[in-house]
């Protein structure tokens, strides 16, 4: 096919982008939920184990689709929307498959929370936006819980496969296996190393 028929299919450039992110989103989520959804991962604490090595592997194994969908920075306006619907192809729906099972540990059993007294105002305040955006699916003290743990992954993944501390590791799998149980205590699920 030759370059200006593609715009048969697609009215803009910026318009086929999106389409290939989309699909490299739906791509990344189906590799997740997968992954949730084996016969190991039978309790909400293993399958946000068995998500959260999915998600490592794949972005190990498409670093350059990787560093394509995350890389550059998110609009403001698409932000907001962060990380909320499940049904669209964007990091808001990359992050929903997490949100989903931390979710799904707070309903089940509770997890230690901070309290949101000795926070800034500031912090509080974008907690509770936060929370309402999510249509309450965590308070805001169980969402800033969720986002601790988000933050921690997230950062683990973007050093590990922009090669950011590649100076110290070359190995990062023991790492990523710390964070994950570190992830697991403050969530208060068991963790348990991969077989």
């Amino acid at each position: 096919m030759s370059g200006p028929a593609l715009y048969r299919y697609y009215p803009s450039q910026a318009a086929l982008i999106e389409a290939l992110r989309a699909q490299f989103f739906e791509e990344l989520i189906a590799f997740m939920r997968a992954a949730g959804e084996q016969p190991g991962a039978d309790t909400p604490g293993r399958r946000l184990n068995a998500i959260c090595r999915a998600l490592r592997h794949w972005a190990l194994a498409h670093s350059a689709e990787f560093g394509w969908l995350f890389a550059a920075p998110v609009a403001a306006s698409r932000a907001a929307a962060l990380p909320h619907d499940a049904h669209q192809a964007s990091p808001g729906a990359f992050g929903q498959v997490f949100l989903e099972q931390v979710a799904a540990i707070w309903h089940t059993q509770r997890f230690p929370i901070p309290d949101l007294d000795g926070m800034p105002t500031t912090q509080v305040e974008q907690l509770i936006a936060f929370s309402n955006r999510i249509d309450g699916l965590l308070p805001p003290d169980a969402a800033h819980v969720f986002l601790k743990c988000w933050i921690r992954l997230y950062g683990h993944l973007c050093m590990e496969v922009f090669q950011q501390i590649a100076f110290a590791y070359t190995d990062m799998e023991p790492s990523f296996e710390e964070c994950l149980s570190e992830l697991c205590a403050l969530l208060d699920v068991p963790y348990e190393p991969p077989v």
